[in-house]
């Protein structure tokens, strides 16, 4: 008596990897604007983060290839790993260097870069001299 038999391998189906290849500039200040580029960002979505040191930043921009982000304000100065989730795999970690922010001198006391050359609002101080815009 023969037995034939089939065999099945199950080979796991893995994801592409999100990779970040660049960011835009290897310096840049507390709430300084930042752009990352990569690989497999996907859509974003309530799980999507980007972090710089161990701080979520805020995400003004995602594509699947660019991401637009700001330093948090509490971020530690110094060398500081940039990372991306999509929810569900961690990028590669890329080194981004936390700067003070330059000094206010002469007519400008502080700056904000926007990513549309539009902004529909005029910022205002608050009377604790916080700045919204």
């Amino acid at each position: 008596m023969r037995c034939f038999g089939i065999l099945s391998l199950a080979l796991p189906v893995f994801a592409n990897a999100v990779t970040i290849n660049s960011l835009n500039k290897a310096s840049c200040p507390r709430s300084g604007r930042i752009a990352i580029l990569g690989t497999d960002f996907g859509a974003q979505t309530a799980a999507s983060r980007v972090t710089i040191g161990d701080r979520q930043a805020w995400v003004t921009t995602w594509t699947p290839t660019r991401i637009v982000a700001y330093v948090d304000e509490s971020t530690p100065l110094g060398r500081a790993n940039v990372r991306v989730t999509d929810g569900g795999s961690w990028s590669n970690p890329v080194s981004l260097i936390v700067a003070h922010k330059a000094n206010a001198s002469g007519r400008f006391a502080w700056r904000f870069e926007a990513d549309d050359p539009y902004v529909m609002t005029r910022p205002v101080v608050a009377l604790d001299g916080t700045i919204y815009a």
